[in-house]
């Protein structure tokens, strides 16, 4: 298996570039605009999750090119805390209707949570949403592992270039 490439941000700081002036790619795109507020039709869980991640990293982490990433995180933290609620809701229609019996299906309170548990009983969650989920946080350095790995922007030197500082 090859050896995973490094950002040129960490080349340089490591002195990679210096030794090797050829390896440095003067060409690689550098993000400019900040990733933004999150889209309408995140729902509520996703959108605070979005919240979350922004408020918990410093200014300069997260750009417009992470969105994409951003979005699928949200998506599926959504889908997760939409999941457990619906189990949740489930449980408690089928320990009332165990109580209740026949009438069950004219209880109010059964009525209500069977009317709460209909636009989210399809959501399904799985190992592989709970593997795609770790991995766009992972991406996001929202785990303590991958905020090592994070480096951020010190303050703008005097030409206006922020400076960086080795990590690690």
């Amino acid at each position: 298996m090859s050896k995973r490439r490094l950002p040129s941000a960490v080349r340089n700081l490591r002195g990679s570039t210096k030794n090797h002036p050829e390896r440095e790619n003067k060409r690689e795109p550098k993000p400019k605009k900040a990733v933004g507020i999150y889209p309408r039709y995140l729902p509520k869980e996703g959108k605070e999750l979005w919240d979350d991640l922004i408020d918990s990293m410093p200014d300069g982490v997260y750009f417009r090119s992470d969105r994409p990433v951003m979005i699928q995180a949200c998506s599926l933290w959504a889908q997760f805390k939409q999941s457990i609620r619906a189990r949740k809701l489930a449980i408690e229609i089928g320990a009332l209707e165990g109580a209740l019996g026949d009438k069950a299906d004219d209880d109010p309170k059964v009525l209500k949570l069977r009317a709460q548990l209909a636009p989210i009983s399809d959501v399904r969650w799985g190992t592989r949403d709970q593997s795609s989920l770790i991995r766009c946080l992972g991406e996001l350095g929202a785990s303590p592992a991958a905020r090592q790995k994070v480096e951020v922007p010190k303050e703008p030197d005097d030409e206006g270039k922020p400076k960086f500082e080795m990590v690690g």
